[in-house]
């Protein structure tokens, strides 16, 4: 399974640390660059510094094709607009 984690803050750590006990593959996509630093230091997984409501910062996580998406965003604007992106321009099906 492949998984992008898209925003939130510590939430991503103890997040990342679950799905990785599963074997699933991660990309997460967070605009705070000081969280994204620490996760790249503590974990082996593509971590892309940006909003993940830009179609370009997603394209810079080719996430293409993958199984999932997670939106962690403070505002649910922009969790829709996340799940959306990922449904319409990369084939994510399954949403949360």
């Amino acid at each position: 399974m492949k998984a992008v984690i898209a925003g939130g803050g510590q939430r991503v750590d103890y997040l990342i640390r679950e799905l990785i006990k599963r074997q699933v593959s991660i990309v997460v996509v967070n605009p705070d660059r000081a969280l994204c630093e620490r996760l790249a230091a503590r974990y082996d997984v593509p971590i892309v510094n940006g909003d993940p409501t830009d179609h370009s910062v997603l394209d810079d996580g080719d996430i293409q094709g993958f199984d999932v998406i997670i939106a962690l965003s403070d505002s649910d604007a922009n969790n829709l607009i996340i799940c959306q992106l990922a449904n319409r321009y990369y084939g994510i099906a399954q949403t949360a």
